[in-house]
C-alpha cells in the first residue's frame, strides 16, 4: 500500500526552498523511490496574474507581490486553495507508489490550519518544515512572522554550499522514508 506525505514548507524568499526540493527529487531515485510534487499555495494566483498579462520574466516587484497576496487571500477565503490541495491528496492516494507533496505556504496561520485539518488522517503523514539560511532575505512586511507557525522541524541550509544542501536533502529523504 502506498503512502502520501504532505510537507507544509515555509521560508523567506530566496532562501533555497525550491533548490532543496530539487535535490530531494534527485535523491528520491536512490534513497526513497517515490513521486514528488512541488506546489506553491500561490500557483493558482500566479496563473490568474498571467491571464491578466503578467509574465514571470517581469519578476515580482512590490506591486506584483501585493496583488499576488491579495489574490491568494481571496482564493483562501472562498476555499479554492483548500479544495485544490484536497484534490491533489486524493489523486495521490490512488497511486501505487509513495507520494510526497511539498506544499509551499507563506502564511503561518494557514500552516497551523492545514496541520490541524490533516494531522488526524490515517492515510496521510503531515510534516511542517521551516527552511532557513544564514543569508538574510528581504520580505514584505506581512511575512515577518514566519517563525510563528508550529513547525515540526527547521532545516537550515548553508550559505553558498550546494553540496551541503544536497547532503541535507539526502538526509531528509532518508528521514521521510522511515515515516
Amino acid at each position: 500500500m502506498s503512502k502520501t506525505i504532505l510537507i507544509l514548507l515555509n521560508g523567506k524568499a530566496g532562501v533555497g526552498k525550491d533548490t532543496f526540493i530539487n535535490y530531494c527529487i534527485q535523491n528520491s531515485k536512490s534513497y526513497y523511490p517515490c513521486n514528488i510534487l512541488n506546489y506553491h499555495r500561490s500557483d493558482r494566483a500566479k496563473t490568474a496574474m498571467r491571464v491578466l498579462g503578467w509574465e514571470d520574466k517581469q519578476g515580482k516587484n512590490e506591486t506584483v507581490r501585493t496583488m499576488l497576496k491579495s489574490m491568494v487571500d481571496y482564493m483562501e477565503d472562498i476555499g479554492t486553495l483548500d479544495r485544490d490541495l484536497e484534490q491533489q491528496i486524493q489523486i495521490c492516494s490512488l497511486r501505487d507508489r509513495d507520494q510526497i507533496i511539498f506544499y509551499q505556504v507563506r502564511d503561518p496561520k494557514v500552516i497551523k490550519k492545514l496541520m490541524d485539518h490533516y494531522q488526524e488522517r490515517d492515510e496521510l503523514s503531515v510534516l511542517s518544515v521551516l527552511i532557513t539560511r544564514g543569508v538574510p532575505a528581504e520580505e514584505p512586511i506581512w511575512w515577518d512572522d514566519l517563525e510563528k507557525a508550529p513547525y515540526d522541524m527547521t532545516i537550515q541550509l548553508p550559505a553558498n554550499d550546494l553540496d551541503k544542501t544536497a547532503e541535507l536533502a539526502q538526509t531528509f529523504m532518508s528521514y521521510l522514508r522511515a515515516l
